[in-house]
């Protein structure tokens, strides 16, 4: 028997909420590795930078409730 084989007739063998927590693992799993880290570090000054534009677009009512944003990830990622 492969790992294959020993894999499946063990997942046949499990409940369907532990089988929903390992697929959930596994998805969390997929998108982790396949997601790159883009950010580069800042420096103080770059960081200063951007809060002071986040304090300006906040000022100008640019923003987006935090709620919102929240909910909108989830939805991306199945969350």
């Amino acid at each position: 028997m492969n790992t294959l084989d020993a894999t499946v007739s063990i997942l046949k063998k499990l409940p369907e909420e532990e089988l929903i927590t390992i697929h959930d693992i596994a998805r969390r799993y997929y998108i982790r590795r396949n997601t790159k880290n883009t950010m580069k570090q800042l420096t103080k000054d770059e960081m200063l930078e951007e809060i002071r534009t986040a304090r300006k677009h906040a000022d100008e009512g640019r923003i987006i409730d935090a709620d919102v944003a929240i909910s909108k990830l989830r939805g991306k990622y199945g969350l």
